[in-house]
């Protein structure tokens, strides 16, 4: 299950991924109360998350955590990120979950 986090939980996350070494993808969901896109695209992140039980799934509020869009370059919303240890592996702007799906996999399988 995909759960909300706010930017001191991303920061610690991508701090033990980092420290640790992981090679496990970090799937974030960059989303608006307010996006209409962000609600429809919500309930297939979530059957992502449960999917791809190798990967991590979080989901953050970026009107409420200005740092993460900041450093993630959020300029639209719903814009998902996949991160493994502290890079940017993957970014897809808009609610293509087809194309998120497939850059899941090849994050999963090591193919960046």
């Amino acid at each position: 299950m995909a759960r909300v986090i706010d930017e001191k939980e991303f920061a610690n996350i991508i701090k033990t991924n980092t420290q640790s070494n992981s090679s496990r993808p970090l799937v974030v969901d960059c989303f608006t109360d307010w996006c209409p896109p962000c609600k429809v695209s919500a309930p297939i992140f979530e059957k992502f998350s449960q999917k791809y039980t190798n990967a991590d799934f979080v989901k953050i509020d970026v009107d409420k955590n200005q740092g993460v869009a900041a450093k993630l370059q959020v300029y639209g919303v719903p814009t998902f990120a996949i991160i493994i240890g502290n890079k940017l592996v993957s970014k897809i702007v808009g609610a293509d979950m087809r194309k998120l799906e497939k850059e899941i996999i090849k994050a999963i399988n090591g193919k960046e």
